[in-house]
């Protein structure tokens, strides 16, 4: 970033830092290496980056790759938040996501058949981070029937036991949104402005993306700055438990 995040006075006042809240996407076995390079990068910054967990895409599976499974048992170990993206790539227009049109009654299988799948494995998510952050109300009402406590898309994290909803938008690089340089360019600036305001932040990033370093480098500065400027890593449902504490 050219200039320094700086938020303003008004904001430095308020009686808490504001939140950084931080994914990976599309972590599988081509990815997780650099996936790791990206979680430990922000970790020296002493901010905890989410997982965004697919069970499978059409030439992988999560519970057979045993590097992607201990980097994800790892990370869990370390504290960082898990969260599921679905069960898998449909058919059709992919670049829309799994959920994007999904029903209440196709989203209920998927979503129980990626939990079942991740049971097994030892990992229960309970924030539901649909794939390119798109879903259908009826998926996200499929969740809450599921029992997960949080719902995060491309606008808002949601608050599915207190029925409430925060906007705050994500900030990504890949899942849809692109990663070419005028993108990323738009991306910190956009960072810039709403730190100068001292607002919550959504970073996300594919792991697709942070293998390319070029990528990884423009995120790691925007992570830097955002450290620097007394942003503190906060994840979807400590975001979802602070907010409610403060509505109390």
């Amino acid at each position: 970033m050219s200039t320094t995040v700086t938020p303003s006075s008004a904001a430095s006042s308020q009686s808490t830092d504001p939140s950084l809240i931080m994914t990976i996407t599309g972590i599988d076995g081509a990815t997780v290496v650099a996936a790791e390079r990206m979680r430990d990068y922000a970790r020296q910054l002493g901010l905890q980056a989410g997982l965004v967990l697919n069970v499978q895409t059409p030439q992988w599976r999560l519970r057979d790759d045993h590097a992607a499974l201990e980097f994800v048992h790892e990370s869990a170990g370390y504290g960082h938040e898990l969260l599921l993206g679905g069960l898998g790539p449909l058919g059709g227009d992919a670049g829309k996501g799994e959920f994007h049109r999904l029903g209440r009654h196709e989203s209920l299988l998927r979503l129980t058949a990626a939990r079942r799948q991740l049971a097994t494995l030892g990992i229960e998510p309970t924030v539901f981070a649909p794939s390119r952050w798109l879903a259908s109300e009826a998926s996200l009402s499929a969740a809450e029937q599921l029992g997960f406590t949080v719902a995060a898309d491309a606008y808002t994290i949601r608050d599915l036991a207190a029925l409430s909803t925060h906007n705050v938008r994500v900030l990504a690089f890949g899942d849809g949104f692109g990663a070419v340089a005028w993108w990323r360019r738009n991306v910190r600036n956009s960072v810039h402005r709403i730190a100068e305001r001292g607002q919550d932040i959504r970073l996300s990033i594919s792991a697709h993306k942070a293998a390319k370093k070029d990528i990884r480098r423009d995120m790691e500065a925007i992570l830097k700055d955002l450290a620097s400027a007394g942003y503190r890593s906060a994840s979807h449902r400590g975001f979802v438990e602070r907010r409610h504490a403060t509505a109390a």
